[in-house]
């Protein structure tokens, strides 16, 4: 069973106990019936088919008048940031759509200048992020011994 099976699994036991309660209660009230009834523990995303994600972007829409933003720049996109920065007690604060974008942007600014990178073997970001970290930052990932997340000093 690899990693992805085993969360896929795991996710299923879970929920067992609400799953039942989520098929019973079914579609939102203000929504279409047939809609948002199902889970998705298998994939990443929230798996809605385009008629629910066109549901959901109509009630986002005229939910508040909401600014444009513009690449990211004002906006929603803008509120979140200083939102998650006031939580945070930070100056300021960055969305970023993926995970690993973020890690990504975390390893190449901790890296700086050098281009060798020392990760666990095991790691997300060694194993199921393509070769993001060698195309786009010019970074050599250099795994650690399977099982070890540190060096020795001999």
């Amino acid at each position: 069973m690899n990693r992805r099976q085993f969360l896929a699994a795991s996710g299923l036991a879970a929920a067992s106990p609400v799953l039942a309660q989520a098929v019973e209660t079914g579609a939102r009230a203000d929504t279409a019936p047939g809609l948002f009834k199902h889970i998705n523990f298998l994939s990443d995303g929230l798996g809605f088919d385009p008629r629910e994600y066109a549901t959901l972007l109509r009630e986002a829409a005229t939910a508040r008048n909401l600014e444009a933003d513009y690449y990211s720049n004002g906006g929603l996109i803008t509120e979140l940031e200083q939102k998650f920065a006031q939580l945070l007690g930070k100056d300021a604060a960055m969305f970023v759509p993926t995970g690993t974008l973020a890690n990504h942007l975390a390893v190449r600014k901790l890296a700086g200048n050098d281009r060798r990178v020392l990760v666990q073997a095991e790691s997300h970001f060694y194993n199921d992020s393509g070769d993001c970290a060698e195309t786009l930052s010019g970074l050599n990932l250099i795994p650690l011994g399977v099982g070890r997340s540190t060096i020795e000093l001999s």
